[in-house]
């Protein structure tokens, strides 16, 4: 019993929030002359309550703290020279801990394939799992590792969200892209907009029109994480409605 039990913890240790954050925070530590005492929801700015837990979360998974938030020397060592350390540390982490995702890959696996192998063997789904592949994916290709020329997160839009909901946003996001104002502030920089269904209805609609090589660490640290928080977010009702209303057969969820 004790050993079925173990496994299935074992099973669930993934980190899945966005990379991008993980390696700006890393960066951000740097400039600021080393790692706090201790890493916890009062050092993590710009973001949600829920997505400062996650991060939290992959910092122990990844082996760059223990339990009590309190930086390892793996962790030190990047903030240290993160130019030079990083790329050597998500070689061996990623090898490491996907080691199953890689072999895939080489055998030229399928995206439900490369899916159904996070489900089975960390038993996630819905935004756990879009996250937890893409972080595995973003991490790879930092760390120069080959994965599966097939593989990608699942796509959220094909299901968890009604047909009319999809239709409202359609005409949102043409709306929102085409909106006058939006057109001359830019300056030719395009403009990107993200839809939210809501559980009690209505939805949040979020345009970015900004430079990403001109933002400073803690700007584009803020705007993926909010990007990443809306992405994330689909309403149980929604998903539970309409899983497997899917038109291919990926097994995307």
């Amino acid at each position: 019993m004790a050993t079925q039990q173990t496994n299935q913890v074992q099973r669930t240790q993934v980190p899945y929030i966005s990379f991008t954050t993980l390696k700006g925070q890393i960066e951000r530590m740097s400039k600021e002359g080393g790692a706090p005492a201790r890493i916890d929801r009062s050092y993590l700015t710009g973001m949600s309550g829920g997505y400062k837990g996650q991060l939290i979360s992959a910092l122990r998974l990844l082996g760059l703290t223990d339990d009590d938030g309190v930086p390892t020397d793996q962790l030190i060592g990047l903030v240290a020279n993160p130019e030079e350390a990083m790329v050597p540390f998500f070689q061996n982490k990623v090898s490491t801990m996907y080691s199953d995702m890689i072999d895939l890959g080489k055998r030229n696996g399928t995206a439900a394939q490369f899916q159904q192998l996070f489900r089975d063997k960390y038993r996630i789904n819905g935004s756990t799992l879009a996250g937890a592949t893409r972080f595995f994916l973003d991490a790879a290709k930092f760390a120069g590792i080959q994965t599966g020329k097939h593989f990608k997160p699942p796509e959220r839009t094909k299901s968890g969200v009604p047909r009319k909901v999809v239709t409202r946003q359609a005409r949102s996001k043409k709306i929102a892209t085409t909106s006058p104002d939006i057109e001359t502030s830019t300056s030719g920089i395009k403009a990107n907009t993200i839809q939210i269904p809501l559980a009690s209805g209505g939805q949040i609609i979020l345009t970015t029109v900004v430079d990403l090589m001109d933002l400073s660490v803690e700007d584009r640290t803020f705007v993926f994480n909010l990007i990443d928080t809306l992405r994330g977010y689909v309403p149980e009702q929604f998903s539970e409605e309409f899983v497997g209303n899917s038109d291919d057969d990926s097994g995307i969820e």
